[in-house]
């Protein structure tokens, strides 16, 4: 169970009915079954714990939950589905590395990241940024960006609106608007160049090529989803949309530690450019309190 506080209803409410279950299948030995991440010091998640003797693991008072991967929170999670969260470790080192060695907008990437975004939001006055993927396996990593500065950036009536899309997926839902439609966003697409590639290369038809498809003979699926990557940013761009990208080199764990550093610091950055704390989240608490009046 991960939860600073342990009062968040939803993950409070799966705990309630996760504990019960693995109670009535295991006893006794439950308990050595669940593990606590939450305040070291207080709290209801901390007091439980306590009390029945789980295993428990700190999140800090200091640290929100977006920025919390880097932690317990996400490194346990990610040791048991197999991830080698020590490398994880090591790409947000070389990454706190490489940017706190400079503050200097030429030389640090992520600072120059939320310079762009908040050129395009103040001068250009696009209101929406749109994170981009060509891999779905990176769907959820578009999800971490867009809370990261939606939480982050989101007070005061003054802020980006951050959402995302996986190409070419969305490309047959979304993609009329994003060529035809109103130009109130730019663009922030992710490209990896070291992802698990699919090498299945396509042949010529075993039905006297009836779907007309011979032409692509030789290609692979990876060719075909860069060359779609290419065209649609040359038809947006054509349309008037900017783009910023963003060259991942690393599909890795010590990659996506990299990554996700990187885009704490353009988080942090950028709010501050526009006046936000980027380490709280007041708004959310308005929900939370109307929420627990309402039951």
């Amino acid at each position: 169970m991960i939860s600073k506080s342990g009062t968040t209803l939803e993950p409070s409410v799966g705990f309630k009915l996760f504990r019960e279950a693995l109670y009535k299948q295991y006893g006794e030995q439950a308990q050595k079954r669940i593990v606590a991440i939450t305040d070291p010091k207080k709290g209801v998640l901390h007091d439980i714990a306590v009390k029945n003797k789980y295993e428990m693991l700190p999140i800090y008072s200091d640290i929100g939950g977006r920025f919390s991967t880097i932690t317990p929170s996400g490194l346990l999670v990610a040791g048991l589905v197999g991830a080698d969260y020590k490398q994880l470790i090591e790409g947000a080192k070389k990454a706190k590395a490489d940017l706190f060695a400079s503050s200097e907008l030429k030389k640090n990437s992520a600072y120059t990241y939320a310079a762009l975004r908040h050129y395009l939001y103040t001068e250009m006055k696009k209101d929406v940024e749109i994170a981009i993927t060509y891999e779905e396996q990176h769907e959820y990593l578009m999800l971490q960006h867009r809370q990261l500065f939606g939480e982050s950036e989101g007070k005061s009536l003054n802020s980006l609106f951050p959402t995302y899309s996986v190409f070419t997926t969305d490309l047959h839902s979304m993609g009329q608007l994003y060529q035809d439609g109103k130009k109130i966003f730019f663009e922030t697409v992710f490209s990896f160049e070291k992802a698990n590639k699919n090498k299945l290369k396509l042949k010529n038809s075993e039905f006297n090529n009836d779907d007309q498809l011979d032409y692509l003979t030789k290609k692979s699926v990876n060719q075909l989803n860069y060359v779609a990557c290419e065209a649609t940013k040359q038809a947006h761009a054509s349309a008037g949309v900017p783009i910023i990208e963003i060259d991942v080199k690393e599909n890795s764990a010590y990659g996506f530690g990299y990554l996700y550093f990187w885009l704490c610091v353009a988080t942090s950055v950028s709010a501050l450019l526009l006046g936000h704390d980027p380490y709280n989240q007041p708004g959310v608490e308005n929900y939370k309190q109307r929420m627990f009046k309402l039951l």
